[in-house]
């Protein structure tokens, strides 16, 4: 049985890249585009503080990023305009950071640098100098959620 990168990277490559991510991306960016832009102020002005903080990332990546731009602009726009307007998927999006950051997830090593896709700076391989310092980060940074909730911090410990 093929893993998932085998199949879409060496056995299935062209069919993934032809018949399935390209008419996905093309679709994305239409559907994006008959959203209305949102911005922090003026027409289409963003009402939370989330949505604010989301836009300021988007300008951040789009600033920097040197492929598929019309792309991470469309999945920006369709991501801030829903969950925008839509309590569902501001819950499931909170819900997706939490339990990344619950179950210690930190960023995959490649291998290389990813330079050819990025004009700004980067940590040594997209990390930061050990996996130590970001599961320190996520852990801090949950804590703060969970005190925002009013929840035990200390209550799950599981990646210490």
């Amino acid at each position: 049985m093929a893993t998932l990168i085998k199949e879409m990277l060496f056995y299935q490559r062209q069919y993934y890249k032809d018949k399935v991510k390209k008419p996905l991306f093309k679709a994305i960016v239409t559907l994006a585009s008959r959203y209305k832009e949102p911005t922090r102020e003026g027409d289409g002005q963003v009402a939370f503080e989330n949505s604010r903080i989301r836009l300021d990332i988007q300008d951040y990546f789009l600033e920097h990023l040197k492929a598929r731009h019309s792309l991470v602009a469309a999945a920006f726009r369709i991501l801030i305009a829903q969950c925008e307007n839509d309590g569902f998927y501001e819950f499931l999006h909170d819900l997706y950071i939490v339990e990344l950051l619950k179950r210690g997830w930190t960023p995959t090593e490649r291998g290389f640098p990813m330079y050819r896709y990025w004009d700004g700076d980067l940590p040594n391989d997209n990390l930061m100098e050990s996996r130590k310092a970001y599961q320190n980060l996520f852990q801090e940074t949950l804590e703060k959620v969970r005190t925002m909730r009013g929840e035990n911090v200390k209550a799950d410990t599981k990646g210490d």
